[in-house]
């Protein structure tokens, strides 16, 4: 079984909620930095591959091979982190809360989705403990649905199950799901996807980093027939060991006549705004899906 399986699957995540829950916090931030040291040491783990590669892109395919591997390292120690910090806390409602700091443009989100009065679409990169993250912000009183990624693996969909836990509501992407997504900000309910997981049955190619990419477009889709902005969000580590979650300006949409220059437009005005985020924290940028399979060759 490839690494990336075991991980992803149900024993994979159930030894990781184990650990996480088992381990004190002496132990489990050292032991999970010698996992994360050798895991990011296997350059032949197609994770890893990913990583550099996706890396390498979004550094204007520059980075010295030595950086990637800085970076690739860095990421996967802050990613073990992340891991260990979700886990050990589950059960802790108020240390969730604690260990993330709420800037004031996530707390204006909040409260507008307190109301009730504001249908709200977020999108965020894959940076940092995202999962930490969504569940502080439920618990906050920040009520959203989530679209997922389709088909989840075994492990995905347990932390799905784990996410429902605090009032999340998950769907995978679907026609339901986009149906279920109006309905909700008809009346005034927030929506959140993933902005740069690759998806390969994607009808679109729009330009990220500098190279097209097949990535998800509904967040665009949703907000062209809502009428409403986009708003980009990331949480990252900070110095003092918390997570600061904060919130971008809003993306207005632009409508043209040409659906498809319509999508593509408007994706990459919401990427670009992801762009600059993830060059501010590239070591927690922790998307290990290859976003352009044609550059993991050419990758140093």
């Amino acid at each position: 079984m490839k690494l990336s399986t075991l991980f992803n699957s149900k024993f994979g995540t159930g030894t990781a909620l184990w650990l996480g829950r088992t381990l004190p916090v002496w132990l489990g931030y050292p032991f999970s930095r010698v996992v994360a040291d050798w895991l990011s040491s296997q350059r032949d783990f197609s994770q890893v591959r990913a990583l550099r590669s996706n890396l390498w892109v979004a550094s204007g395919e520059s980075a010295s091979s030595q950086q990637l591997d800085a970076w690739v390292k860095q990421n996967f120690r802050n990613s073990a982190r992340a891991i260990f910090d979700f886990y050990h806390n589950i059960r802790s409602p108020q240390r969730v809360i604690d260990l993330v700091e709420i800037a004031p443009s996530f707390q204006e989100i909040i409260e507008i989705g307190k109301t009730g009065k504001q249908g709200q679409i977020l999108v965020l990169p894959h940076v940092s403990n995202f999962d930490l993250v969504g569940r502080a912000a439920a618990l906050r009183g920040l009520q959203m649905q989530v679209i997922s990624a389709p088909n989840p693996p075994g492990g995905y969909a347990w932390q799905n199950v784990i996410r429902e836990e605090v009032g999340i509501e998950i769907t995978p992407a679907s026609p339901e799901a986009m149906r279920r997504a109006m309905s909700n900000l008809r009346r005034g309910s927030t929506v959140l996807t993933g902005v740069d997981r690759p998806f390969a049955a994607s009808s679109y190619h729009p330009v990220f980093f500098g190279r097209p990419a097949a990535l998800p477009v509904v967040h665009v889709q949703l907000a062209l027939r809502m009428k409403l902005p986009i708003k980009v969000i990331c949480g990252a580590l900070q110095e003092n060991h918390r997570y600061l979650v904060w919130a971008s300006q809003p993306v207005m949409m632009k409508e043209m006549q040409d659906h498809d220059a319509e999508i593509l437009r408007n994706s990459e005005a919401v990427l670009e705004v992801a762009e600059a985020l993830i060059r501010q924290y590239p070591e927690q940028w922790n998307m290990t899906h290859p976003i352009w399979p044609e550059m993991l060759e050419e990758t140093p």
